[in-house]
């Protein structure tokens, strides 16, 4: 209980913090959503389809999430709004924005703890650890609160629907996955290995047996596919979204603002062309800004980094699934039982 309050209040306390860049990108969104209907956040009609461009506190932007995460955006707008009349923009609307995915957090959290429990019945301190593990790791900690990013929106229904889906759940599966798609597009990165936890329900050789399962979980994604994107048909703006939701893949930054893998290699590369001009000591000291491009690295002669990308990403499913299976074929080790991974092996003494 200690550990969730010291997150809790971690969490609580940066709210108030400007955040990146994106905040105010949520900020305008969540405004057009407060003045107006979502379905036409994208623009309706134009030829090319119109990207319509939404104007708050003097900045400006246009809509590159799918529609799902507006909605969420705009119920924060009509708070808000409803709580602060003229809807200034002060430090109480960033906290407001970033509530939303702290509570996805807590959302997330919560399913780690269930689903130990579930594989693990009776190790209630595996699924203690494993919640706490999430809840108190400082990228957690930085992700929503201090840098008010919304990926907890999508990641909290794409957890809970890898976990319906290996519970043999597969309609909430289904569903589950289409709310992640539908807030944040790169979701689908992970549609293989619901595929995958959906296809181990058969078991080995029945294919016949996985189709229904993998069927359920399709006819699920697409009722709920249809419940939030057909206000957007209907208001003739699909050209429109589907014109917006494409910039995603014409995007030319690997990442920013993250010290992730990609800024990592990015600093590193930007780095040695520097030394020649700046010396070794500032060219590796410098701040840096902004990342490589993609086009900037395929200028230097190096290969497109979307193919590394999609080939490291099914490479960890395709790791992910061959160690829970050599897990399962040897005898289970004090730290996979620990951890939960595996049940501790029946004794065979009298």
């Amino acid at each position: 209980m200690a550990g969730l309050l010291i997150g809790l209040v971690i969490r609580l306390a940066a709210l108030p913090l400007p955040g990146t860049g994106d905040v105010s990108t949520f900020k305008i969104w969540s405004h057009a959503g407060y003045t107006g209907a979502v379905s036409t956040m994208y623009g309706v009609g134009g030829t090319p389809p119109e990207r319509r461009l939404h104007d708050y506190d003097g900045r400006q932007t246009t809509v590159d999430y799918p529609p799902l995460a507006l909605y969420e955006l705009a119920f924060v707008g009509l708070v808000y709004g409803a709580a602060f009349p003229g809807y200034p923009n002060t430090p109480a609307l960033t906290a407001f924005i970033k509530l939303l995915p702290v509570a996805a957090e807590a959302g997330i959290a919560w399913v780690l703890f269930w689903a130990v429990r579930r594989a693990a019945p009776g190790q209630r301190d595996a699924a203690r650890f494993a919640t706490l593990a999430y809840w108190l790791n400082p990228a957690a900690l930085f992700n929503a609160s201090v840098l008010g990013y919304l990926d907890p929106l999508f990641g909290f229904p794409l957890l809970a629907s890898l976990v319906a889906a290996s519970a043999g759940s597969a309609i909430a599966a289904g569903v589950l996955f289409a709310l992640a798609a539908l807030t944040k597009a790169q979701a689908v990165m992970l549609a293989p290995v619901v595929v995958l936890a959906l296809w181990n329900l058969a078991g080995k050789g029945r294919l016949s047996s996985a189709l229904r399962p993998l069927g359920l979980a399709a006819a699920g994604a697409m009722v709920a596919g249809v419940v939030w994107v057909s206000p957007v048909v209907m208001a003739g703006a699909w050209p429109n979204m589907m014109r917006a939701l494409g910039s995603l893949g014409r995007h030319d930054m690997l990442s920013g603002q993250a010290a992730n893998a990609w800024w990592i290699a990015t600093y590193v590369m930007r780095a040695i062309y520097a030394v020649p001009h700046m010396g070794v000591v500032d060219a590796f000291l410098s701040p840096v800004k902004r990342p490589l491009g993609i086009t900037t690295i395929v200028q230097l002669g190096y290969p497109n980094p979307r193919l590394a990308s999609t080939v490291v990403a099914l490479a960890f499913v395709w790791f992910t699934r061959l160690l829970r299976q050599t897990l399962r074929e040897h005898p289970a080790s004090p730290t996979a039982v620990r951890a939960g991974i595996l049940r501790p092996p029946e004794s065979s003494s009298p």
